[in-house]
């Protein structure tokens, strides 16, 4: 479930961000909420333990982890997500906000426990990198990781 709220979150942030002009998040124009609105899809979900670099996963090409978001003007979204290829897909939803490079989302099923992060946006490819309250499991339990997630228009 902590993948599952990670990557949720995480892609959300992306989807949301990846609405805006050519630049933004870590060095263009400030976003407003009405820029992200749009219909994102993930190409990359990419854990890395910083521990051993060397032990990286993108959950996209090794899971088949699939996860697509619709974004409205004000900031709600509402999309489908299926963690592996053998599990079921969700739907998930929730409240985004920004500010600035950040960005806070806020699942409806764990409204609790937000995320945050940070965004570059690239023409249609936004990049999120995260490192904050994600974790993995590389095989011998969960620990800290770094999640970097694309997502594309």
């Amino acid at each position: 479930m902590r993948l599952l709220r990670a990557l949720s979150a995480a892609a959300v942030a992306a989807g949301i961000a990846a609405g805006c002009s050519d630049s933004l998040g870590t060095g263009g124009d400030d976003p407003v909420i009405s820029d992200l609105a749009g219909h994102w899809e993930a190409s990359e979900a990419v854990f890395t333990n910083p521990a051993n670099t060397s032990q990286s996963l993108d959950a996209v090409s090794n899971f088949g982890f699939v996860l697509t978001l619709d974004v409205t003007n004000n900031g709600r979204f509402e999309g489908t997500l299926k963690e592996t290829t053998l599990s079921p897909t969700q739907d998930i939803s929730g409240q985004i906000t920004i500010d600035e490079s950040s960005i806070t989302i806020t699942l409806d099923d764990d409204p609790h426990d937000p995320w945050r992060g940070s965004f570059d946006l690239r023409g249609d490819e936004l990049t999120i990198n995260a490192t904050v309250g994600i974790s993995f499991d590389f095989g011998s339990g969960e620990v800290s990781a770094t999640l970097r997630l694309v997502m594309e228009r």
